[in-house]
């Protein structure tokens, strides 16, 4: 996946700097209908550019910085992020962070994207709008008996996994998205 990523990398800057070129207005007089043809084909090329950074993310080994941290901040910043496009989707946010809750140590980088990536699944579901529910909270693991874990939990009203699509969510590349890489998951994951 790294190397394929590079090898596309490499044209695609050409390509960018050729629309760039055209796009120069004081070189070129261009139609509106040109130009209007040149920024969507700018924005594709950043399009791909995103989904290679995704790739490389995601083929990349990378360095963990861990830290304490404490998870109701995380996600309160990374919600920062998103308020405009939830109140332009129509869509509601509940939060339900509890009070008190235990610190954590770990990646804070990974977490926050892996709370964006999941807000950001439950936005695409919702696009009609609807309610996002993040809750927080301290609690026994069911995977290691006795032992005390922080939870987050995202939630939205939209339509769900398919049963036959939930065995393969967290496969690279797998997407029932027309726009999506597939990757969001598997990152998380």
């Amino acid at each position: 996946s790294g190397g394929i990523a590079h090898e596309i990398r490499s044209p695609l800057s050409g390509i960018r700097l050729f629309v760039d070129v055209l796009c120069d207005e004081e070189k070129f007089h261009r139609t509106e209908q040109e130009l209007e043809i040149f920024h969507d084909i700018a924005h594709n090329v950043k399009r791909i550019d995103d989904i290679i950074k995704r790739v490389l993310a995601f083929a990349r080994d990378t360095k963990i910085e861990t830290r304490e941290m404490d998870i109701n901040h995380l996600i309160h910043e990374t919600l920062n992020l998103w308020y405009v496009t939830l109140k332009n989707g129509e869509i509601r946010l509940e939060l339900s962070l509890k009070e008190g809750l235990s610190k954590v140590f770990g990646d804070a980088v990974g977490i926050q994207q892996v709370v964006n990536n999941l807000v950001q699944n439950a936005v695409q579901a919702m696009d009609g709008g609807g309610l996002l529910r993040i809750t927080t909270g301290n609690e026994t693991s069911s995977f290691h008996k006795g032992r005390n874990i922080v939870t987050i939990r995202v939630r939205d009203t939209g339509p769900g996994i398919a049963p036959e699509d939930r065995e393969r969510i967290f496969n690279p590349f797998f997407t029932t998205k027309l726009q999506g890489t597939g990757l969001g998951l598997s990152i998380s994951h």
